[in-house]
């Protein structure tokens, strides 16, 4: 499943290096630095999130084995787990309750000492979860080159996850990523511009994207935004009533990741390797980038609330023996 994926990512690559070149329209002045945080070498890191600035996870691995970094805001250290493949995806409630997920199904819990293995009823891969609370767990995946309508989308706690019910017709071929709404209910997005909402039913949103949306986040208040594309990037904006694309972001790569806090800037992470910022005051625009190969890929970002930003990535397109990784830090 990963082999699959690891393919899409590296023909849309090619494609829009193509399309659009390595570099293009010159970035504009940022408040921020962005530098090379930890280089790591036992594999690309897909997904980085903490419950403060001294707890902070990031995730990925390669293609037999999973890999935990936990930092404590000083330095990253290699976490020792078991977990037996790539992990598309971390995330939890506190210090004591996070999740990972990723290929083959796998669902892993850690509860502030210890990481370890939850029953899970699929072995479809898992790129995306969300937690409304410790007993309330939400994870998505499926295959992008699979049928439409074999998408997964699972809920639970430590204990054990279940299948939820969706309607097939709704169902793209793979959901990426799953946040609560902030106007009541959850929200996956996925392939083929999939934007699902549960509030009381399942129903499809309207999006001005038939793109691949990969991952949403909170801004505050009612609003949302979530990032994709299949060549060039894509970046979405939702008001509390519709979702409109936002321009300033087409003109380069694929979109990956994207985190925004309440009262601060917008930050995307993509191919390229690229990062997008934008603020209350400005349009989207692309920050400096630390000297890294162009076949690098950001895949996820988050920001610790007081005034740092991290990155993570890697070759994700790449076989096992290849796989390396990388996290950017913003002061």
């Amino acid at each position: 499943m990963m082999r699959t994926l690891l393919f899409t990512i590296a023909l849309a690559l090619a494609l829009a290096l193509a399309l659009v070149g390595c570099d293009s329209t010159a970035p504009a002045a940022s408040q921020g630095t962005w530098s090379i945080a930890h280089h790591e070498a036992q594999g690309a890191l897909a997904s980085v999130w903490g419950s403060g600035p001294s707890d902070i996870w990031a995730a990925g691995g390669n293609t037999n084995r999973g890999l935990i970094l936990h930092s404590d805001g000083k330095a990253w250290t290699r976490v020792e787990t078991g977990i037996p493949s790539f992990v598309w995806w971390i995330y939890g409630t506190g210090a004591h309750d996070v999740y990972a997920v990723g290929d083959k199904g796998l669902i892993w819990h850690f509860d502030g000492s210890t990481w370890s293995s939850v029953p899970s009823p699929t072995t479809r891969t898992l790129y995306g979860l969300w937690a409304a609370s410790p007993t309330d767990v939400w994870a998505v995946g499926g295959d992008p080159e699979g049928p439409v309508g074999s998408a997964v989308i699972l809920r639970g706690n430590s204990k054990g996850f279940n299948l939820v019910d969706v309607p097939k017709g709704l169902l793209p071929t793979a959901l990426f990523k799953v946040y609560g709404s902030p106007v009541g209910g959850v929200v996956a997005v996925g392939a083929g511009g999939t934007i699902l909402h549960l509030d009381g039913s399942w129903h499809r949103e309207l999006v001005p994207t038939q793109s691949a949306v990969i991952s949403l986040w909170s801004g505050g208040g009612k609003q949302l935004y979530a990032v994709g594309g299949d060549a060039t990037g894509v970046l979405l904006h939702f008001d509390g009533a519709q979702w409109q694309s936002v321009d300033g972001v087409q003109s380069g790569l694929q979109l990956f990741g994207v985190f925004k806090a309440p009262g601060q800037p917008m930050f995307a992470v993509g191919a390229g390797p690229r990062i997008v910022e934008m603020d209350s005051t400005s349009k989207p625009f692309d920050a400096l980038v630390p000297d890294l190969p162009p076949a690098m890929v950001l895949h996820s970002v988050w920001g610790d609330g007081q005034g740092k930003v991290y990155a993570a990535g890697g070759t994700l397109y790449g076989g096992a023996p290849s796989m390396n990784g990388v996290l950017l830090e913003r002061r």
